[in-house]
């Protein structure tokens, strides 16, 4: 196997445990009623999702670091400049240090939920759309754009409580 393939395999499981693992987390707290204690199953279960979720934001940072060298040392550096490639960068940027907050407490589970779901997806969307030319401005408004109306769909939910406890 060579390196190409092994970064692209890598970044693609990192984005996977990532989305997968966010993806767990926002139903687990949509589900759970904030009046109601964390059980033991409860722990276990956030302590297992957010384990993948590091796993993956380790795997698309060194993923990430190892196409910058790759592209570098084989002369394709015009895609290090790319706004896609920027804007994968920042919302990488983004994830690390909502993660951060989330885990010293410094950001509302409810924003921390919502930004790491947005952003974890638009670096998905990012990746999967790698075709589309769309500027850097263009894609942090649609990105900040998803991030408010993600909030307010979160809290809309939460006050109708779409979701009841079984």
């Amino acid at each position: 196997m060579d390196w190409q393939t092994l970064l692209i395999a890598s970044h693609i499981i990192g984005t996977v445990f990532g989305a997968g693992g966010v993806t767990f987390a926002g139903i687990f707290y949509l589900l759970k009623r904030p009046v109601d204690p964390l059980t033991t199953l409860d722990q276990h279960f956030l302590t297992t999702t957010y384990t993948v979720l590091r796993i993956g934001i380790v795997l698309i940072v060194l993923s990430g670091f190892g196409f910058f060298i790759l592209f570098r040392l084989q002369g394709h550096s015009a895609y290090l400049y790319s706004p896609m490639m920027w804007g994968k960068m920042v919302i990488t940027v983004v994830i690390l240090l909502n993660a951060l907050l989330h885990h010293w407490r410094r950001l509302p589970w409810s924003l921390g939920s919502v930004i790491s779901a947005v952003s974890w997806y638009s670096a998905l969307l990012l990746g999967v759309y790698r075709r589309v030319h769309l500027d850097f401005a263009t894609i942090m408004g649609l990105y900040l754009v998803a991030i408010v109306i993600g909030y307010i769909l979160m809290r809309m939910t939460q006050k109708k409580n779409i979701f009841p406890a079984a």
